[in-house]
């Protein structure tokens, strides 16, 4: 077997350690040997540690939302004789919408007729967005009231209700909803 003289001088290594050769005789397969060792371990240290830094992407869907509150949910006519039309005390309602996205605001009766000794029409009772403006008379059917977008506001709505003639004398009542919907 051939042996391979290998002459060297003091190395320093940026790991701060030392090696020292001084003049020895080593055979070629033991060379080869921790050539291939040494070549492994850097190859392995340079896969484990190759990358400084990595990209991670965060993702995410936030859906559309929207929420509806009213300032207060009674209308007070307080007395109404037949054939009169009045406002109630709280008028107008606010209506305040908070969204993240497109909205619509509807309004409807919960029923066709007041609950009562006699009918009353739900039509009878009246909403408008603004106090001069056309009264609507509401329905069971939802109408749009307002629309709008991201972040939201606040929207007035008045209220007339008109007693037709010949209506029992009694107490009447009729639920309406205010809703808010999301596309």
């Amino acid at each position: 077997m051939k042996q391979t003289k290998i002459k060297t001088h003091d190395k320093s290594f940026k790991a701060g350690f030392k090696l020292n050769f001084t003049r020895r005789y080593i055979n070629m397969k033991t060379y080869l040997v921790i050539l291939a060792s040494v070549l492994l371990v850097i190859a392995a240290v340079g896969v484990a540690y190759g990358l400084t830094e990595q990209t991670v992407t965060a993702s995410v869907a936030v859906t559309g939302a929207a929420s509806i509150t009213v300032d207060h949910n009674t209308l007070s006519f307080g007395n109404m004789a037949e054939k009169e039309t009045k406002a109630p005390t709280e008028n107008p309602v606010v209506i305040t919408i908070d969204a993240n996205t497109g909205y619509t605001v509807t309004a409807k009766s919960n029923a066709a007729t007041f609950t009562g000794t006699s009918v009353v029409n739900d039509e009878q009772l009246t909403w408008a967005t603004t106090l001069g403006g056309t009264y609507v008379g509401y329905d069971t059917t939802a109408v749009t009231v307002a629309s709008g977008s991201s972040p939201g506001t606040t929207y007035d709505l008045f209220h007339k209700l008109t007693i037709p003639e010949n209506t029992v004398a009694g107490s009447y009542s009729l639920g309406t909803t205010l809703a808010v919907t999301t596309p």
